[in-house]
């Protein structure tokens, strides 16, 4: 995504690192860190994290910003939501994209779960090509997801989802599904569920929910006002084509 908003990302370790963005890696943060951050989250909820020298452009959610002991005025959202303003829905399946965390292939209920919905459904397999998982959940007309950004794309596009933690459970349990949830949802509630309570499609039609439309939008331009923030702020500008001519070169 960076490159669409004329920012060229370059991989490092996270010791030197001048950018954190997306995720659940605050808790890799230094603390002495004084780069910027843009909508990352934490993974734990067990104790706040101390960053503050940091140059906060946005975080996931507000159960982050509390725990960081940022202001309420702090920008909120994942930049995965930004993924409907460069990629184009696909043409509508039909069907329920199951979109499992990594973790979860193999998953005894997310198996039964594809075996009880049929051709009802299909499986994203999210370790595939980024532009094609999420044409795939786009053209779904529900998602049913263990993965967090699985439900965001969901989201992004407006389309009813629902998500589950089946075993393994994951690292940090429900509290990222919950803070993203705080932003989008703002109404407060949660669209988790029991992967055992869907049995048809139309279990599916009636678990599913699209986020807030509003509070999609709002943190998309947020966002979006964040990365911008961040050009003015950058020492210099690379463009992704002379990046990768610097790259051809060395």
């Amino acid at each position: 995504m960076l490159p669409r908003y004329g920012i060229a990302p370059v991989l490092t370790r996270a010791a030197d690192a001048e950018l954190f963005g997306v995720g659940s890696i605050l808790e890799q943060v230094p603390s002495e860190f004084q780069g910027w951050v843009w909508g990352s989250g934490k993974m734990q909820d067990d104790q706040p994290t101390q960053i503050p020298a940091a140059q906060v452009l946005a975080v996931r959610g507000r159960l982050t910003r509390d725990l960081l002991g940022l202001a309420g005025s702090t920008r909120l959202g994942d930049p995965g939501l930004l993924v409907s303003r460069g990629i184009r829905r696909a043409p509508l399946s039909g069907r329920i994209a199951i979109v499992p965390h990594f973790s979860h292939r193999g998953s005894a209920e997310v198996d039964a779960l594809v075996k009880r919905l049929g051709q009802a459904a299909y499986v994203i397999d999210v370790t595939d090509r980024p532009k094609k998982v999420i044409r795939r959940i786009s053209a779904a007309d529900a998602v049913i997801s263990t993965s967090l950004h699985g439900l965001i794309v969901a989201d992004a596009y407006g389309i009813p989802a629902v998500w589950a933690l089946p075993e393994p459970m994951l690292g940090g349990g429900a509290f990222k599904f919950h803070d993203y949830e705080s932003v989008v949802l703002p109404g407060g509630g949660s669209r988790r569920i029991d992967l055992a309570a869907v049995r048809t499609k139309s279990d599916v039609d009636e678990l599913a929910s699209c986020a807030d439309g509003d509070a999609v939008a709002r943190a998309q331009s947020e966002l979006e006002q964040a990365l911008s923030d961040l050009k003015r702020s950058l020492p210099r500008r690379i463009t992704p084509f002379r990046l990768a001519l610097e790259q051809a070169r060395s």
